[in-house]
């Protein structure tokens, strides 16, 4: 029987990583060695057999909102297992010990986005949220709006789309909240990519960052935060007044996307679509850290299953008043489900009354009803990818 072992990816095993990463994910070896630098070393972890290694993943600690706040999050990439072990059961080992490591670290949740969803949803991940993109003609835009207005950014401006930003995805569910390094995928501007903010009656409003290529390419949105409706309005206005030159414009969004609704006919087409996972690392930490609707007081009694955290297993009682939470162990467990199924209600992905259709939760009708609207709110998506 193979004999595993999970642990921090040491010195003298970073040529084999950039050696197991390309040939897992197929990227090119340059992006595996940018990867790793780009991150550090030191949030690289490995699976080893008879000493050697045949896998690893990285465990990226960042934020995400849920509810309007940010809850801790490791965010898991880069995994792959050097093509002679698979099927060998090294992958699921080294997933266990990252839930295991990322429980002792404090984080809440872990998110990734799955090239395959058995593995993962064996060890307790489960669809969570979106990441989606849409893509418009030009013409198609036939009312302009220039109640806001447009300023290009400075080169020492950039960075203060943040507050923007912060603001923008406190408002929706599963956006990241960022750390330094998805901000420095962003923030590069360049011959070809150019910032503005949007100003309504001289306060800033919301913020577009995009690109371009040559004449009738694609214009490509690379990131957008928008506070007020007249903000999207006005971006959509600035693609329209380059008609004679841009064809076409595309951007990350959500499911119900605001451009998409704004459009006069169904112009906008999705050309990229991807749903990520999430899996509740410590169910008390998650269920404190998660924003509730400030206008709702209730209960509810949870038990949960978790067959790999075996602290998260048990009954829960959750109260809600008026936004404020209190978590306390114990209840009635009038409402059952695995710790899988629990995290795509947790997200909003998922009704607690969808759930049950799909026997993935147990319940009475108003358990199921509180459930949904706790955990309620927009469909959760995010625009970025790691």
């Amino acid at each position: 029987m193979l004999k595993y072992e999970y642990g921090a990816m040491r010195s003298d095993e970073v040529v084999r990583v950039r050696k197991i990463l390309p040939q897992s994910l197929h990227f090119a070896v340059d992006s595996a060695r940018d990867w790793i630098g780009d991150h550090g070393a030191d949030t690289f972890r490995v699976v080893r057999c008879d000493n050697k290694v045949v896998g690893g993943l990285q465990i990226i600690p960042v934020g995400q909102w849920f509810g309007g706040k940010s809850v801790s999050m490791g965010g898991i990439a880069c995994v792959g297992i050097a093509p002679e072990s698979r099927g060998k059961g090294a992958a699921g080992f080294m997933l266990r010990g990252a839930l295991r490591e990322m429980y002792d670290r404090g984080f809440a949740i872990s998110t990734l986005y799955p090239a395959t969803q058995a593995l993962y949803r064996s060890v307790g991940y489960q669809r969570a949220g979106y990441y989606m993109g849409y893509e418009c003609q030009v013409h198609s835009i036939l009312k302009v709006n220039r109640t806001c207005e447009m300023i290009e950014m400075d080169a020492d401006e950039w960075k203060e789309v943040k507050p923007l930003y912060d603001k923008y995805a406190q408002m929706q569910n599963g956006m990241l909240d960022r750390n330094d390094w998805a901000w420095n995928r962003i923030l590069n501007p360049s011959d070809k990519q150019f910032g503005y903010f949007i100003l309504k009656n001289d306060m800033r409003v919301g913020y577009m960052i995009y690109n371009f290529g040559d004449r009738y390419d694609l214009a490509n949105i690379r990131d957008m935060a928008a506070l007020d409706p007249a903000t999207y309005a006005r971006i959509m206005t600035f693609f329209a007044d380059d008609r004679s030159m841009i064809h076409h414009f595309q951007w990350r969004g959500a499911p119900a996307d605001p451009i998409v609704q704004l459009l006069p006919e169904q112009t906008a087409k999705p050309n990229d679509y991807m749903v990520w996972m999430i899996r509740i690392v410590n169910i008390e930490k998650a269920l404190r850290e998660r924003g509730y609707p400030l206008s709702l007081s209730c209960s509810l009694d949870l038990e949960i299953t978790d067959d790999i955290l075996s602290e998260n297993s048990g009954r829960y009682r959750l109260e809600v008043v008026n936004g404020s939470v209190s978590v306390t162990k114990g209840g009635t467990g009038e409402l059952k489900l695995r710790i899988d199924a629990f995290a795509s209600l947790y997200a909003s992905f998922l009704t607690a009354t969808e759930l049950h259709r799909i026997g993935w939760l147990e319940g009475d009708r108003s358990a199921l009803d509180r459930a949904s609207l706790l955990f309620g709110g927009p469909m959760p998506w995010m625009p970025d990818h790691f």
